[in-house]
């Protein structure tokens, strides 16, 4: 299991929103927690954005990337993981 996806949207063979279908349809299939995946592209336009939450994705981010953009981005998923499995915990 993996705690965040950052995925590249235009790569080559399989582009990002193909594979993050992909992801969603195993996930759903094999009974699994939703993975947070969160698109990498140098298209900032609402279109793409748009394109990337139809294909499942969590979030978008632009490149090039700021260190300090992926240090939030990487800390909000982490709190959000935590927050479900506090709230998954009997009391």
């Amino acid at each position: 299991r993996y705690d965040l996806v950052l995925m590249d949207c235009e790569m080559p063979v399989l582009d990002g929103f193909s594979a993050t279908e992909q992801l969603r349809a195993w996930e759903v299939s094999h009974q699994r927690v939703r993975t947070p995946v969160v698109a990498l592209t140098a298209h900032i336009l609402t279109e793409h954005k748009e394109r990337a939450r139809q294909a499942g994705m969590d979030g978008h981010m632009a490149k090039p990337v700021e260190l300090s953009q992926l240090r939030e981005l990487v800390e909000y998923w982490v709190v959000q993981r935590e927050l479900r499995q506090s709230q998954a915990q009997p009391s």
